[in-house]
């Protein structure tokens, strides 16, 4: 998956779109086992979508996360913090905080 910003004139309102109103977590888990996602900044959006697959992908090993340059500062932290519903989900940080 990859983020674009060439359309960032579309603003996203608070509550405008709720992953769980669409899946519902029990009833439909997500059956990933990896999953590669480019391009973020680290905006609510992006972080609400990873914090959705992390907690309702139950097969999940890795996940590759590759921010812009310009992404936020406390972006890795964040997603360590993130809740897994797969006791094996690896997160992999691919950014410049990474060593």
């Amino acid at each position: 998956m990859q983020a674009d910003y060439k359309e960032a004139d579309v603003l996203l309102t608070l509550g405008s779109y709720c992953w769980e109103d669409t899946f519902s977590g029990p009833d439909m888990p997500i059956r990933v086992r990896h999953v590669g996602i480019g391009g973020i900044a680290g905006i609510k959006s992006e972080l609400d979508f990873i914090k959705f697959l992390l907690m309702y992908s139950p097969m999940l090993e890795k996940m590759i996360v590759k921010p812009v340059e310009y992404a936020r500062s406390d972006l890795l932290t964040k997603l360590v913090r993130f809740r897994r519903a797969s006791v094996q989900a690896e997160v992999i940080y691919e950014g410049k905080d990474s060593s």
